[in-house]
């Protein structure tokens, strides 16, 4: 009987022991009618047991038919609960560590998630900012005289204050707060889809347009859904933020040579070196002159996008396809 390591044990007799949780010894004539006696003529057979149950065995042979000693059982039975102890701890220390590393895990993901909510408001109050800075304007125009019939002024800001008001309005429904870690995999199909339909209403009133090209069906990738969400968001709304007057965007998901998913943003914008390519998603934008006349939902900064990807194990970089077209592209895991 061949014996190699890492295979089953078949000797025909060890099955017996492993039932009977007691140790055997035999030798000779006996031993003859089992597949064991091709290795010797005298067997001892230990079984190792976890709570009173066998888990494995230890098996020792002789060449000759001499029976084995009341005290080579004593060694082999110690040997035995030795391994048993030896399995036992590192089961639990696997388990330990295990479980440690799937609360660190959670914890980070937590943290992350922290940011992206704390990112997310300070945005808000950003972004409400102007909208209620002319609200704020236009009712105290039409203060100054309340008993005057309307003018033509009057009315205009009037019109403003409605429309300002009901963008605030807007505005504030948009906001997506992480509602949790909703686990993964993630169906990056509805996510692109999602994020398109939540900013498609701004395009036209900053004099826009947004173009989707996704697959017909869900590309589901190994990461936390609600934290990607929040990536695409803030990745899609910064390109259209920054997009020339007049222009379109494209987003376009697919599943690359490689097996990853690309998710790809296509705007026009200002013209940017290889030096604001490579130092864009490691900087937040301060100062930028279209928050002041753009109104879009509140999004997280691109390094949080960054840091998001690539907890998933994902690559986020931009490239400059022209002088004016900037391509923003993120490969993430696909889930099997």
């Amino acid at each position: 009987m061949p014996v190699q390591l890492g295979r089953p044990w078949d000797d025909g007799i060890s099955s017996l022991v492993a039932l009977s949780g007691e140790a055997l010894s035999i030798h000779g004539e006996p031993l003859k009618r089992f597949k064991i006696s091709s290795l010797g003529q005298s067997a001892l057979i230990v079984p190792v047991k976890v709570q009173k149950q066998a888990i494995a065995l230890l098996v020792m042979m002789r060449k000759q038919p001499l029976p084995f000693t009341a005290s080579d059982q004593h060694l082999l039975e110690a040997l035995a609960d030795y391994a048993a102890i030896s399995l036992v701890n590192a089961r639990l220390f696997r388990s330990v560590d295990e479980r440690a590393r799937s609360q660190q895990y959670a914890a980070e993901l937590a943290q992350l998630g922290e940011k992206v909510n704390n990112a997310l408001l300070l945005s808000l109050r950003q972004e409400l900012r102007g909208p209620m800075e002319i609200a704020r304007g236009a009712l105290d125009y039409l203060n100054k005289d309340l008993s005057a019939g309307w003018t033509a002024d009057q009315r205009q800001a009037l019109a403003a204050l409605q429309e300002q008001i009901a963008l605030t309005s807007r505005l504030a429904e948009s906001l997506q707060v992480s509602d949790g870690l909703r686990g993964s995999p993630a169906n990056l199909t509805e996510i692109a889809r999602a994020a398109a339909n939540r900013l498609q209403p701004f395009t036209t009133p900053n004099n826009l347009s947004l173009v989707s090209t996704l697959p017909a069906e869900p590309l589901a990738v190994q990461a936390d859904g609600a934290l990607i969400a929040q990536a695409v968001n803030g990745l899609l709304n910064y390109a259209l933020r920054v997009s020339t007057n007049g222009s379109q965007a494209g987003l376009k998901l697919e599943r690359t040579a490689e097996g990853m998913a690309q998710l790809s943003i296509r705007y026009s914008g200002p013209r940017l070196t290889t030096g604001t390519l490579t130092r864009l998603f490691d900087t937040a934008t301060a100062g930028d002159p279209t928050r002041t006349r753009r109104f879009f939902p509140a999004a997280i900064p691109l390094p949080l996008v960054k840091e998001i990807i690539l907890k998933f194990n994902g690559k986020i970089w931009a490239e400059r396809q022209s002088d004016q077209t900037t391509i923003f592209n993120i490969h993430l895991p696909v889930a099997h």
